[in-house]
């Protein structure tokens, strides 16, 4: 489900017109949120049982931070370098994002 959201966020960027651009961005919310099951059964796989609350709160704070930061470091990427930069930035910290999950978690 995550390589469909991946999928459709890089598709909406290089086709052309308002109205794929949209379909695609939806296709990509609706593929993420979807992913959302197999995130969190990873979250409790590598959780200690003891510790799973703490787990799942540190899960989920990157989401809420980043949904009340976000906007204020868009907005400034938008008045200084226009509004195409911003999906750049999102798609770079996306593969990122990635990259650490690949690299940096191990599960048996």
């Amino acid at each position: 489900m995550l390589a469909a959201s991946y999928g459709c966020y890089i598709l909406a960027f290089l086709v052309g017109g308002v109205l794929p651009f949209t379909i695609l961005y939806l296709g990509h919310g609706f593929f993420n949120f979807l992913s959302m099951a197999a995130n969190s059964s990873m979250m409790a796989k590598l959780s200690p049982g003891r510790q799973r609350g703490l787990g799942f709160a540190l899960y989920f704070l990157p989401g809420s931070v980043m949904g009340a930061v976000a906007p204020m470091m868009a907005a400034v990427i938008a008045d200084n370098l226009g509004m195409y930069p911003i999906f750049i930035a999102s798609f770079a910290a996306y593969v990122v994002a990635v990259l650490v999950l690949m690299l940096g978690v191990r599960v048996d």
